[in-house]
């Protein structure tokens, strides 16, 4: 029972923990993504 409960927790974990690894990269490419939409960027590079 103990080791059921355990491998339960342990694939939440693993769950919770790509999550928050993958986190980083939204913000980068969300960064990316605002900045190209900015009015300024889009009328100097003749986006």
């Amino acid at each position: 029972m103990k080791e059921r409960i355990f491998a339960l927790l342990q694939r939440i974990e693993r769950s919770f923990m790509l999550s928050i690894a993958v986190l980083p990269v939204t913000r980068s490419v969300f960064g990316l993504a605002i900045a190209f939409a900015n009015e300024t960027m889009i009328t100097s590079y003749n986006l």
